[in-house]
């Protein structure tokens, strides 16, 4: 099995290492307890980002949200010489840190709701920092935190499971591009090649080359019109035994592109279009949803 570094962290050793759901970050805690930052990695790039966390530097229990868009996490801090816990999100890659309810506990676990609106923490902590309460959060009208549980010692909590969840990606079959891969079934159909939604969008089409994947890829990523921007990045890859390619935009992206992203991979075999032949599929897509929707690539 072939493995990969990371991370090239050199301060301590690595705590709460989490996967996110859609398997495209990771996230993990560092040095230790009395100072605990979170920082996340993406999986495809490489890229790393710490966030800013409390204002004591100990943030603990980073959970996952269900989109994997947020990150949940306790940080401590302290309010008329006690200490208290933040219930913190910020975004994967930092910037957009909210406090959303205070806890009386030094930490707490954190957990989400299965749809991603709500909260779970402990708090109602006494001198020995023993939790008596489960209090609940709802994101989408944070004024007023809910207390579900008293009791005289809590320490965990967890969500049930939907019991009836509809699946939330559909199949896009395309038999002239000879592909299928499943999409975001909340996205709607403009055109038999490109569907759009209120979060992102995929568009498909085909490359007639007879240059290698690297000369492909490049001419797409610097295209004389700069839709990626000047800088684009380029990440060879290997989609169902083929070779491709990832492209993402540098920041200097035309904001009417809304943050498109492409992978380009080899055909199995040449594909006939209106008496063309094809011998690369492009995916174009926004960034947040262009490796998900690419794991999913099936050639029929």
């Amino acid at each position: 099995m072939s493995k990969q570094q990371l991370t090239q962290n050199t301060e301590g050793p690595l705590h709460n290492v989490r996967i996110s759901p859609n398997g495209e970050f990771v996230l993990y805690t560092s040095p230790g307890a009395s100072i605990s930052l979170i920082t996340t990695v993406n999986l495809t790039t490489g890229a790393s980002y710490q966030l800013n966390g409390g204002p004591q530097a100990k943030n603990y229990f980073p959970e996952w949200s269900p989109d994997s868009s947020l990150i949940a996490y306790s940080a401590t801090d302290i309010v008329d010489n006690q200490y208290v816990s933040l219930i913190q999100t910020d975004s994967r890659v930092g910037g957009q840190q909210k406090t959303w309810a205070v806890s009386t506990c030094f930490s707490t676990p954190l957990s989400w709701s299965p749809d991603g609106n709500r909260l779970a923490y402990l708090s109602g902590c006494n001198k020995q920092e023993q939790a008596t309460e489960i209090w609940i959060i709802d994101i989408r009208n944070p004024n007023n935190p809910i207390k579900i549980v008293e009791a005289r010692w809590t320490t965990a909590h967890r969500w049930s499971p939907r019991v009836h969840d509809v699946h939330p990606y559909g199949l896009y079959l395309n038999q002239v591009y000879k592909v299928s891969f499943h999409y975001p079934r909340s996205w709607h159909k403009v055109t038999e090649e490109r569907f759009e939604g209120a979060d992102g969008f995929f568009q498909i089409s085909a490359i007639s080359s007879e240059e290698g994947i690297y000369e492909v890829c490049r001419a797409e990523a610097f295209h004389m019109l700069k839709p990626y921007g000047a800088n684009p990045q380029i990440f060879p890859a290997f989609i169902q035994a083929q070779e491709a390619c990832f492209i993402f935009p540098s920041e200097d992206q035309p904001v009417e592109m809304r943050n498109q992203a492409a992978l380009i991979v080899k055909y199995p075999a040449p594909v006939v279009i209106q008496g063309n032949t094809y011998s690369y599929f492009i995916l174009w897509a926004d960034q947040n949803h262009l490796i998900s929707l690419g794991k999913t690539l099936t050639f029929i």
